[in-house]
């Protein structure tokens, strides 16, 4: 059982990479933990636009595409440096995303973020 972020540093271990897809996320904790963790992340925007910045912190796609996210995985794989980047970028995003600064800006994230294709039923 993971309780209070003690063992969350021992989960994402032994993690090489996270995918997050969840189309109907408010907020994607396993993409916020992969970028706390330095974990390379592959992200689709729902749940991640405070933190998730297209090849700055984690490639972002625009729909969920298994070709292209087998594609990020090699290019991230071949890549150490750009691993080394986006997650030294994320660490650094992710930090910056306090209680406070969440709550000032949601209200712009909800208008300017990625939105569902299809309405909620």
């Amino acid at each position: 059982m993971i309780s209070h972020g003690v063992l969350l540093p021992w989960f994402h271990a032994d993690l090489d990479c996270i995918v997050h897809t969840g189309e109907s996320a408010g907020w994607a904790n396993p993409a916020a933990e992969a970028l706390a963790c330095k974990i390379p992340l592959i992200c689709i925007g729902n749940g991640t636009p405070a933190f998730a910045k297209h090849m700055e912190t984690a490639p972002v796609l625009d729909e969920i595409s298994p070709e292209e996210i087998g594609q990020y995985l090699q290019v991230l794989f071949r890549d150490s440096p750009l691993i080394e980047m986006l997650t030294e970028n994320g660490r650094r995003a992710i930090s910056g995303c306090t209680r406070e600064r969440y709550s000032q800006e949601l209200p712009g994230l909800c208008t300017t973020g990625h939105r569902r294709k299809t309405p909620f039923h």
